[in-house]
C-alpha cells in the first residue's frame, strides 16, 4: 500500500513529463497549460475513482486512502503480458502504453522513478 499523496504525485509526474508532450504534438504552449492543469487538478480527479464503490469492492484503496499499488501492478502487468500494450483513447488523443509504461509508472508511484 502507498498513501494517496504518493500514487497521485506519480500518476501526476508520469502523465505531465510522458503522456502530455506525445499526445499534444509537441506543441510547447498547449503542452505547458495542459501540464499545468493536470499537475494543479491530477490529484482531485483520481481521488473520486479510488473512492468509487467499484475501487471499493475490489480492494483498490482502504480506509485511509492507502492505494494497493501491488494489485494495480499485478493487474497491469497481467494484461499487458496479453496484449504487449495498450491504446487509451482521451478526449484529446490517444496514448499508447507499453510494457515499460507500466514499470516506469509503477516507480513513480512507489517514489523511486524518475521522468526522463
Amino acid at each position: 500500500m502507498v498513501p494517496f499523496d504518493k500514487f497521485s504525485a506519480g500518476v501526476t509526474e508520469y502523465v505531465v513529463h510522458e503522456m502530455l508532450p506525445y499526445i499534444l504534438g509537441g506543441n510547447p504552449f498547449v503542452a505547458g497549460m495542459a501540464s499545468y492543469l493536470v499537475a494543479e487538478r491530477g490529484p482531485a480527479l483520481l481521488k473520486p475513482m479510488l473512492e468509487s464503490p467499484v475501487a471499493k469492492a475490489l480492494g483498490i484503496a482502504d480506509e485511509k486512502g492507502n492505494v494497493d499499488l501491488d494489485l494495480l501492478y499485478a493487474a497491469a502487468k497481467d494484461a499487458m503480458s496479453k496484449t504487449q500494450e495498450c491504446v487509451i483513447d482521451l478526449p484529446f488523443g490517444k496514448i499508447k502504453l507499453k510494457a515499460a509504461d507500466i514499470e516506469k509508472l509503477n516507480q513513480l508511484c512507489r517514489g523511486t522513478g524518475e521522468t526522463k
